[in-house]
């Protein structure tokens, strides 16, 4: 596992989450809630990142979600001139 550097806190006791520890704890948390949901039931999904941060957890999260999507409308292909219109993907990003 590797380590927090010294010098990624801007103040002391304030350590911002790194991109490959946001993206773990990302696949950690939404793999299995991702797993086996068509389109709508992606977009259903709504996440919560209660911290003060730059939110890297939340841009992490995002990034899972979109490759489960996309890797679904490549088992789905019929089902993705639907998703084509922006204003069904607007209400899934919060």
């Amino acid at each position: 596992m590797k380590r927090v550097a010294p010098e990624a806190a801007a103040a002391p006791g304030v350590v911002y989450t790194p991109a490959w520890l946001a993206a773990h704890v990302a696949a950690a948390a939404l793999d299995p809630l991702v797993a086996g949901r068509d389109l709508d039931g992606l977009l259903a999904l709504r996440l919560l990142d209660p911290a003060c941060g730059d939110g890297s957890l939340l841009l992490a999260a995002l990034a899972r979600l979109e490759r489960a999507a996309l890797a679904y409308l490549d088992r789905h292909p019929r089902g993705a001139g639907r998703w084509r219109d922006g204003d069904r993907l607007r209400p899934a990003l919060v």
